[in-house]
């Protein structure tokens, strides 16, 4: 599949912001959600609600130092992520999918997490038990980040 269909029909919406801060382009869903029209070209300011913009010029500043940031806007959440190149995307979802999210990430996690503590009960090499607990280690911090997350989405 080309990345550029996976882009059209991803279920919530994509803007690339370039290393110059403009919108260099948008998936039809972030321009059915943002209403977005001809953005292409023009600044966050011109085109997106005031804290967004501000967050999006913030983003692009970190020069992909690889912060990530949360922000909620009405009823949009969004995630923005600088690009190591210079730039920016930034993922827009209507606010109720954040908590879906948050439980189809989870529910898989919690599996995981549970099957590696049996597991680590019958383990009996301390090689086995060391990656074992890193196993449990890394899940529990999925875990914590989705929580808070999450909740940041649904604080607004």
């Amino acid at each position: 599949m080309d990345p550029g269909d996976l882009l059209r029909h991803l279920p919530l919406g994509v803007v690339a912001i370039d290393a110059d801060g403009r919108i260099a382009s948008a998936n039809p869903r972030a321009i059915a959600l943002l209403g977005l029209k001809d953005a292409a070209g023009k600044s966050p300011k011109e085109c997106f609600a005031p804290d967004l913009a501000e967050s999006v010029e913030r983003q692009v500043a970190t020069k992909g130092t690889g912060i990530v940031r949360s922000v909620v806007v009405g009823e949009l959440s969004m995630v923005i992520a600088s690009e190591p190149a210079g730039g920016a995307i930034v993922a827009v979802m209507p606010s109720g999918i954040a908590s879906h999210l948050g439980h189809e990430l989870k529910t898989p996690l919690t599996s995981i997490k549970a099957y590696t503590e049996a597991i680590d009960m019958m383990a009996e090499e301390e090689q086995m038990k060391s990656f074992l607990k890193v196993i449990l280690d890394e899940t529990d911090r999925l875990i914590a980040m989705i929580d808070r997350e999450v909740g940041r989405w649904r604080s607004g």
